[in-house]
């Protein structure tokens, strides 16, 4: 059965992470707190979708598959409400291109969100044939697909240098990248 990932989330996080160098205040301020509640928003969804990953196979039931689908689904919206409320709270850089880069972020995450909003409510109505079930989970996951690709889109923008610097020095950021002197910059 095929299964929803995020993968390439976290490669975009890399690269936005990766390249970037240090400027105080603000700024500073701003990317650690983004990079603590990107960390804590991957991390559960990572989390929830190792355990839909370990519960579905190619043998699954599908009544039993659509409710984990669901549970699934409505984690991811909850974890991304919660990562959305944290942007928020994070306020907006005082640099050029900062009221920008946040209102990527915010646009980005409130279109994954709604689809995942929209699968939540379209699993329920899967076929519960195997066979159109398989397919209709396929389908379901390419357009959630479509989505990530758009966060990826928002990721590789590149920010100003000066928020670039503000993710490059903050330990917070060094963390999610797992090594603080590894990182490529955006767009490469």
């Amino acid at each position: 059965m095929t299964r929803p990932r995020f993968a390439s989330v976290a490669v975009a996080v890399v690269l936005l992470l990766g390249g970037c160098g240090g400027k105080s205040g603000n700024t500073e301020a701003f990317a650690s707190k983004f990079c603590t509640a990107f960390g804590a928003w991957f991390g559960g969804i990572t989390q929830e979708n190792q355990k839909v990953n370990s519960t579905l196979g190619p043998n699954a039931r599908p009544k039993e598959a659509k409710r984990r689908l669901h549970a699934f689904f409505d984690a991811v919206v909850k974890d991304t409400d919660q990562f959305l409320r944290s942007i928020n709270s994070a306020g907006v850089p005082d640099v050029e291109g900062g009221d920008r880069f946040v209102a990527q972020m915010k646009e980005s995450f409130g279109k994954f969100k709604a689809t995942y909003e929209r699968a939540r409510d379209q699993v329920d109505g899967l076929p519960s044939e195997p066979a159109a079930f398989k397919a209709g989970v396929t389908k379901l996951t390419n357009t959630l697909q479509s989505s990530l690709s758009g966060v990826n889109e928002a990721f590789n923008r590149p920010p100003s240098n000066e928020i670039k610097q503000a993710f490059e020095k903050s330990p917070d950021c060094q963390r999610l990248r797992g090594n603080p002197t590894a990182g490529a910059s955006p767009g490469s």
